[in-house]
């Protein structure tokens, strides 16, 4: 696990082991992934290694493809496709979760983490 800027003052500050663990365990870890040119691909985070809150896919040459938000690793919300000059393209809305396991089920979803 990255390193959690929470544990050192959760450490001290009295909390049970329990509650300590849950807490490290629902922060944030930031989350990117590049294509295999070494160029940005993805960037946002995880929250208990699901896709959680703001996040953004980029196409090779720099441009954004698309960025919306995730809860628990649903899609969310309003998500945003961009046309390769970069403007907005399209306005999706989503309303229900997709896919009742929780977990998106297209390419959308980040890539498997590694290492």
């Amino acid at each position: 696990m990255a390193h959690c800027p929470l544990a050192p003052s959760l450490l001290s500050s009295g909390a049970s082991q329990l509650e300590r663990s849950k807490r490290i365990t629902e922060s944030t870890e930031p989350y990117r992934h590049h294509h295999k040119d070494g160029s940005l691909w993805v960037v946002g985070q995880l929250r208990a290694g699901q896709a959680d809150g703001y996040w953004e896919w980029f196409r090779k040459d720099g441009t954004k493809l698309r960025s919306g938000h995730f809860s628990k690793g649903v899609q969310v919300g309003e998500w945003t496709t961009y046309d390769k000059a970069g403007k907005v393209y399209k306005v999706t809305t989503i309303r229900k979760a997709a896919v009742p396991s929780g977990q998106p089920a297209d390419w959308r979803r980040p890539p498997p983490l590694t290492g």
